[in-house]
Parts: structure tokens; C-alpha cells; sequence
């Protein structure tokens, strides 16, 4: 009847939480997945530091330019053009080696940027807590899921700038390459002789030229530690090849957004498969997802996972300069008064980056497994 039919709807709603993890960033460069890590959530302990002289000086280099409303109501444009303006704090991720701590195959973990890194991490971390896997070394098969739940589980990956990292890394590494200060000193003069070269209606420079250039050269080698009598014609060539850029060639596996799938492969999830972006409401919007699967019966079990490098040395410029260009950034160097978001002082926000993990599952499993032995730990 209808008492039966409530029963069983309740028993299809009601889901738990079996499984938690967290990767949190230090104010030094400690492992970003530690054992205290919830303990450290609860004491409040700081996550937050400074930036760095060369992040400071990469932000500055962005000449932002904030749009300030004045009390008047009229609008101000004021450039951003003293390292005191700029962003001086953030919480930054440590390190995380999926090789060494999951025995995640290193060909696979290169195809993974920071943020896919540290949310699949987070994943093997909730498995873990939540008594599905054992954990307890770097084998691979102390991190598989029993035959008998893999169809069962599924996965929902959230993040607000997936893939980003690698993408914007690559560019940058590209456009690294082509500047004067990348290049070393030989071949800047070969260049230039080249062009020389070029622009001469002969198609040849004059023997005084030829002279200075190889005066150059000669000094060059002194500089670069070429030993003069065993140098050759081809020496510039050689050194310029030693910074030449070379496409990434696992570019197009860094840019897709892969972490939610990556996760099921290491794991040997094979349950519905998804990945989200919500902004700051990502987690939220995965978690709502997740609960969906498990109500219409898709899934026994879900595997919720986040993760995001936003304070990165490679993101934190462009990304801070966003912010800092809405006027939603603070740029206090001090964590006492930069920290305070619900305080009458606050100045704005700061950027950080972390993963969280959490294994969401219907009762009716989580009960099951407890019976089997093979449930949530305490």
C-alpha cells in the first residue's frame, strides 16, 4: 500500500556519508595529503602564507587596472603599479605524488594537471576512510575496488578551472622560449648575424663585420664556458638547442578534463561518470548530483571529488589579477587581517587551491557492507 510505497521511497532517499578526505595546502611545502589533515581543519590551524618575490613581480607585470566607484558615485580607473597593490597572500598546495603514494603509473600521473592530480588523490582517500579499499601501500591493488561494487559506484568530479594549469603553463613555457631572456648569449649573436645576413643585398657581411661577430663569439664562449679550441662552427647551434621549446606531446590528455575518469581507471569504477563546474558552488552541485544517481538507482554508491590549483605559481597571476581587477581581492600582508570574511575589517578575498573527497552511499549498501565486515571506519 501506500505506508509500503513511503518505506521504500525513504529507503531509496536516504543516503550516507561513508567516506571523507581532504588535501589541504601548507604555509611551507608539506605533503598536501596528511593524516591530521580534518584535525587540522577543526583546530583552524593557517594554511596561508606569502607569495613569492617573482609572483609579486608576475602580477605586477599584468598592469591591472581596477574600476573604483567613489563615494561621490562617480567612476575612477587607478592602475595597479606598486608591489604594495598587488596580492601578497594565498594558500598554496604543497606536494602530491600519486606514484609514490598510489603507485599511479608515471605516465599516466605527466597526463595529469595539479588540480586532476589532487582531487583523484582525494578519491583514493575517501575509498579509503570509507572501508572500500585497503590502502595500506603504493601497490596499485591496494587501491582497486572488489568486483562486486565496481558497477555499483560512480564518480562526479568538480572544479572551477580544470585543466587550466596545463593549458596555461604550456603557453607560457612556449612564449618563455622565444624571449630574449631565455636565449643564451651565442646564440643571440648568431641570430643576429643571421639577420644580417639576410638583409644584406650580397647575402654576405663584410670582413669587418665578420670580424666584430666573431670577436663575439669568441667572448661568448669565454662566458658560456665553450673551450675556444675545441669549438666549433655549429657551437651556437648546439647551445640555442638546450632551451629550444618542444611541444608537450601529451598536451591534449593535460588539457581534457579527465580527472573523474582517471579516478574510475585507477580505482576500477565502472558506474556513471561525470564532471561538473559551478564555480564556488562546484561541491555542492556534485554532491546534489551524486544524491541523484543514488536515488534513481543508478548507483549504490558515489564517489564525490573536487580539486583546484587557483593559487598555483602558474594560475595566481592571471587568476589573481581577476580578482584583484574587480576590487575582490585583498591585498593585505598580514594573515590576521587578510583572513577575516566575516568581519566588519575585511578587504577582500584570498585565492587558494586544496581537493576534497567524500563517498556518498544509499543506507541499504552502507548496511550491507557492515554486515560483510567491509563497512565505513569509525
Amino acid at each position: 500500500g501506500d505506508a509500503d510505497r513511503r518505506t521504500e521511497a525513504r529507503r531509496r532517499v536516504a543516503c550516507v556519508i561513508t567516506g571523507v578526505s581532504a588535501g589541504l595546502p601548507s604555509s611551507g611545502d608539506g605533503p598536501v595529503f596528511r593524516p591530521d589533515n580534518m584535525s587540522r581543519l577543526v583546530r583552524g590551524e593557517n594554511c596561508i602564507g606569502s607569495v613569492s618575490g617573482t609572483t609579486k613581480a608576475a602580477l605586477l607585470d599584468k598592469k591591472v587596472v581596477q574600476l573604483k566607484k567613489m563615494p561621490d558615485g562617480s567612476r575612477k580607473k587607478v592602475p595597479v603599479e606598486n608591489e604594495s597593490d598587488v596580492i601578497q597572500l594565498a594558500a598554496q598546495l604543497g606536494t602530491v605524488d600519486l606514484t609514490d603514494a598510489y603507485g599511479v603509473p608515471p605516465g599516466l600521473a605527466e597526463t595529469m594537471d595539479v588540480a586532476a592530480q589532487v582531487a583523484v588523490a582525494a578519491g583514493m582517500e575517501a575509498l579509503k576512510n570509507a572501508g572500500l579499499v585497503p590502502g595500506k601501500s603504493a601497490e596499485p591493488s591496494q587501491w582497486k575496488l572488489p568486483e562486486a561494487y565496481r558497477d555499483t559506484t560512480g564518480v562526479v568530479y568538480a572544479s572551477s578551472f580544470p585543466a587550466m594549469d596545463a593549458a596555461v603553463g604550456e603557453v607560457m613555457r612556449f612564449l618563455q622560449s622565444k624571449t630574449v631572456g631565455a636565449a643564451d648569449t651565442m646564440r643571440l649573436v648568431s641570430a643576429l648575424r643571421g639577420r644580417m645576413v639576410r638583409a644584406s643585398h650580397e647575402r654576405e657581411l663584410s670582413d669587418d663585420d665578420e670580424a666584430a661577430f666573431a670577436r663575439l663569439l669568441s667572448r661568448a664562449r669565454e662566458i658560456e664556458g665553450v673551450n675556444e679550441e675545441t669549438a666549433s662552427e655549429d657551437d651556437a647551434i648546439s647551445c640555442a638547442s638546450q632551451v629550444e621549446y618542444e611541444f608537450d606531446r601529451k598536451f591534449l590528455f593535460r588539457v581534457l578534463v579527465l580527472g573523474n575518469s582517471q579516478l574510475a581507471q585507477l580505482a576500477g569504477i565502472r558506474g556513471p561518470n561525470t564532471q561538473t563546474n559551478a564555480a564556488c558552488a562546484g561541491t555542492t552541485q556534485a554532491i546534489a548530483m551524486a544524491q541523484d544517481m543514488l536515488i534513481s538507482g543508478r548507483a549504490k554508491r558515489v564517489v564525490v571529488v573536487a580539486g583546484d590549483n587557483a593559487s598555483g605559481d602558474t594560475l595566481l597571476p592571471w587568476l589573481g589579477s581577476g580578482f584583484r581587477a574587480l576590487g575582490a581581492a585583498t591585498t593585505s600582508p598580514s594573515v590576521s587581517e587578510a583572513a577575516c570574511p566575516f568581519d566588519s575589517r575585511r578587504s577582500g578575498m584570498l585565492l587558494g587551491a586544496g581537493a576534497i573527497g567524500m563517498v556518498l552511499e544509499t543506507e541499504d549498501s552502507c548496511q550491507d557492507r557492515l554486515k560483510l565486515g567491509g563497512g565505513p571506519r569509525p
